[in-house]
Formats: C-alpha cells, structure tokens, sequence
C-alpha cells in the first residue's frame, strides 16, 4: 500500500473522483470528505492510501479515500499535572495521569488518549485531518484520573 502521488494521478483526475465521491455521499448523513475537493488537494495526496492490483490483464489502481463522521468533531486538550499542596499534612503531591492530551467528542460522550506524536501531526497539517489510531472510549464507563480531572469530579480523583 502506497502513498497517493501527482504523477499517478493527476489532480484534474483526483479532483473528478472526489466530485464523484461527494456526488455518491451526498446523502449520507454522517459520512463526508474532510476537506473541500474543489480547494487544494494537498491533504488527498497526503492522506489517499493506494493499492494496486492485476485482474486478468487489467492493472486496477484502487483509492482508499478518507472519509470523516461529520456528525461528531473532537477538542483537544493537554493536561498539565501541577503538583498540589495538602496543607493538613504538608506535603505536596502530584496526579498520575494516563496521558498528557486528551481528545473529547463535542458531545462530551467518548474521548481518546493519543500521543505526542499524533498531537503534533493533528495540529500542523491544515484543516487539522487527524488520523488517530487509538481506542476510542466512553467517558462515562471509564473511571481514570484523567477523565475525572476533565469532567471535575472530584470524589473520583
């Protein structure tokens, strides 16, 4: 499996099969292209993962395209674990987080724990296409630290 290119296919090309794609999708009502194919087509040859295959003597070039669940978007978060005093005792402590970002659907109802690495792709890329790969949980079945610090409950903590 590849990388989409220019030279495989041309963007007047992959701007026609995105149109084709739109027109095909048009009336699903979570599913949608990421970004607008009729603007730069950067982030398709980015993210378009190619497979080639021979059916009889046909070479078929096949285009797994990205589709986004346009009913749900995601917040980004980092948590910063600043130590805390316990002024009874005299002593300071410090939470053990899960991790150090979290992504929460709009709806507050899932989150993600992705890494550095995936934060800082999602970020720098231009329309903010996030490919995370991580589980996706419900906040409410999952008791962590880092979950109860986000929704502010402070028994669980």
């Amino acid at each position: 499996m590849g990388v989409l290119t220019p030279t495989l296919v041309i963007p007047m090309d992959l701007h026609d099969i995105l149109l084709a794609v739109e027109e095909r999708i048009q009336g699903h009502l979570r599913l949608g292209l990421p970004a607008d194919p009729r603007g730069p087509l950067w982030g398709y040859y980015k993210y378009t993962k190619v497979v080639t295959t021979i059916v009889d003597e046909y070479l078929m070039i096949l285009l797994q395209i990205p589709l986004v669940d346009i009913s749900t978007s995601f917040d980004v978060y980092q948590a910063h674990n600043i130590p805390a005093l316990y002024p009874e005792l005299g002593v300071s402590y410090k939470y053990q987080l899960e991790g150090k970002y979290l992504v929460v659907s709009s709806d507050h109802q899932f989150f993600i724990l992705p890494n550095k690495q995936d934060i800082i792709a999602c970020t720098l890329t231009e329309g903010h296409w996030c490919q995370l790969q991580m589980a996706m949980h419900l906040v409410a079945r999952v008791n962590w630290c880092i979950t109860s610090v986000f929704k502010n409950d402070d028994q669980a903590i």
